[in-house]
């Protein structure tokens, strides 16, 4: 992970770096334990039904970028959107499902 930007995330730390072109993040617990993956994914790379939802309940916005994270095994989606000076983050199941919205 040369040219590796590390931050505090609450109890852990995230190192954003890029691979192949693509924005990545690794997340470690304080231990040194890696714990979960984010990697910046296509906004098509989103599962159908979250891409449903996001045209449905939140026409209008647009999609500024979609990341596929890793916690712990479980694969969950993150949709920032944007809508002139509002702005979310959206989190998806493996399957779409709207799991919470953020700002």
């Amino acid at each position: 992970m040369k040219d590796a930007k590390w931050e505090k995330e609450g109890e852990n730390f995230e190192a954003e770096f890029k691979k192949n072109g693509k924005e990545m993040s690794a997340i470690f617990a304080a231990s040194g334990v890696m714990v979960g993956t984010e990697e910046e994914i296509t906004k098509t790379d989103l599962p159908r039904h979250a891409q449903e939802v996001i045209q449905q309940e939140y026409a209008g916005y647009t999609l500024e970028e979609a990341n596929k994270v890793t916690d712990k095994g479980v694969i969950k989606y993150e949709a920032e959107i944007e809508k002139g000076a509002s702005s979310y983050k959206l989190s998806f199941d493996v399957d779409g499902k709207l799991l919470k919205k953020g700002d």
